[in-house]
């Protein structure tokens, strides 16, 4: 179902250039049959569809701002590991927004600006060194999902820096030492 929800959610954003809400996302096609087929009923209920949505984001096929815009429904990291595959980091969501949104931070520290996408998906690499994006174009595709999430967010300018979840973690990590695994 996740594959079909960030499916759905993608086709959205390229028809209309944002994300489709909770509900007009239950209702596109796809996801309703599959509903249908599911349980024989025609509408997914707000309640069913709000586990449906946590589901699908914790399993990593689609993003939200939990607190965000309404339209911040995007397809999350799975929807672009399954088009790259082995070309693109493994690397679990965590470790990939805290990788990117600390290569963007360090980026803007040295330079005074913050760094195009070409530059980020060149050189942002999990611990490994395996790039953690396939191309320029594939990097600003996910920014949706890492700007959902709190990793990055854009300035006055319109220049990618790190988010409030990236400023957080930066934090809590100083706070006990170093780069501690997640709590």
């Amino acid at each position: 179902m996740g594959a079909l929800l960030a499916d759905a959610t993608a086709a959205f954003w390229s028809a209309h250039g944002e994300g489709p809400t909770w509900r007009e996302a239950a209702d596109l096609p796809g996801v309703k049959a599959w509903w249908h087929d599911l349980t024989g009923m025609k509408f997914l209920n707000r309640a069913a569809c709000g586990v449906l949505m946590r589901r699908a984001r914790s399993a990593g096929w689609v993003a939200f701002a939990e607190a965000g815009p309404p339209r911040s429904l995007c397809p999350g990291r799975q929807f672009y590991l399954r088009r790259f595959g082995t070309q693109i980091s493994q690397a679990e969501r965590h470790e990939i927004g805290m990788r990117v949104a600390a290569f963007v931070g360090t980026y803007c520290d040295e330079h005074g600006h913050s760094p195009d996408w070409a530059h980020i998906a060149a050189a942002a690499t999990d611990t490994a060194g395996i790039v953690l994006f396939a191309n320029a174009d594939d990097a600003a595709e996910q920014f949706r999902w890492l700007q959902a999430r709190g990793w990055l967010t854009q300035d006055s300018d319109g220049g990618v820096v790190p988010g409030f979840r990236a400023v957080d973690e930066a934090r809590r990590r100083a706070e006990f030492g170093g780069d501690q695994q997640r709590r």
